[in-house]
């Protein structure tokens, strides 16, 4: 029995050793958590409902309850798993418009068992829950190297206070990304907090323009590469290529075309 005893008290001591702290910072906040005990919402970057989903342990409201986890148990249900999905945006309700100057979120790295903290989490707010200002970006300076369960807290300052009664949490997912508690610092009364600067709109660039940037508006794609087995399928002259992007007669000459230019991918 003693033997057991003595066991157990050495496996909680070894957890103790092989586990760590670090902190990522723009600025240190602290200060009243008004997060706690708030609602939120969790959104995928990409959708993946038929291959790997999100996957919280334990309670839904684990990320605003105020128990903070152990980093050498990732599973005990204080920690939110998410799995590969590009990226998560975690959108925090105050409830009320409060002033806010302080952030705060603690992931896990753990090397040994593919846990890693995401490259940046991205803080933004918003009084209405539809026009966010982006107060902070916090990279991650631990190295992916680091092999014991280490507790990394992302941690920011905003300088000032700003009226908000929304705030999101965005970061990218590294394959396996745990989550623990985020926090929100500041005051309930707004009073005399400065009023946000929305963002202004960045409209994402399209891989293809409609041809307005390359001077070609309708564009025929093949599939060209290397066969070792068949030469004939990559190996093609004009005359081939000819029916597919033309309007060909009888004859075989060309009347008119579909297409004004020929795009090759290389397999």
């Amino acid at each position: 029995m003693k033997r057991k005893v003595i066991s157990a008290i050495m496996s909680i001591f070894l957890l103790s050793a092989l586990s760590g702290d670090a902190v990522c910072a723009a600025g240190k906040a602290s200060g009243t958590n008004l997060a706690l005990n708030k609602k939120y919402t969790i959104v995928s970057g990409a959708a993946n409902d038929y291959s790997y989903t999100p996957e919280e342990k334990g309670s839904k409201d684990q990320l605003t309850d105020g128990v903070h986890g152990d980093p050498a148990n990732c599973y005990s249900g204080l920690w939110s798993h998410f799995i590969r999905g590009v990226s998560r945006t975690i959108t925090l309700d105050l409830g009320a418009v409060m002033a806010v100057d302080g952030f705060e979120a603690t992931f896990i790295q753990n090397k040994r068992f593919g846990i890693y903290c995401p490259q940046e989490l991205v803080i933004s707010v918003s009084e209405d829950g539809i026009s966010y200002m982006t107060l902070n970006t916090i990279s991650n300076s631990v190295d992916n190297t680091v092999e014991i369960p280490t507790s990394v807290v992302y941690n920011a300052s905003a300088g000032k206070s700003y009226k908000a009664r929304y705030v999101r949490f965005y970061f990218d997912v590294q394959v396996n990304t745990f989550l623990d508690e985020i926090k929100v610092f500041g005051r309930e009364d707004a009073g005399n907090a400065l009023e946000i600067t929305p963002d202004e709109k960045v409209e994402e660039k399209s891989y293809y323009d409609n041809g307005e940037g390359v001077g070609s508006k309708d564009i025929i794609c093949f599939h060209n590469g290397y066969n070792p087995d068949e030469e004939l399928f990559v190996n093609n002259k004009k005359d081939v290529f000819k029916p597919y992007i033309s309007y060909v007669d009888k004859d075989g000459k060309m009347i008119d075309t579909m297409f004004d230019a020929v795009m090759f991918l290389t397999l």
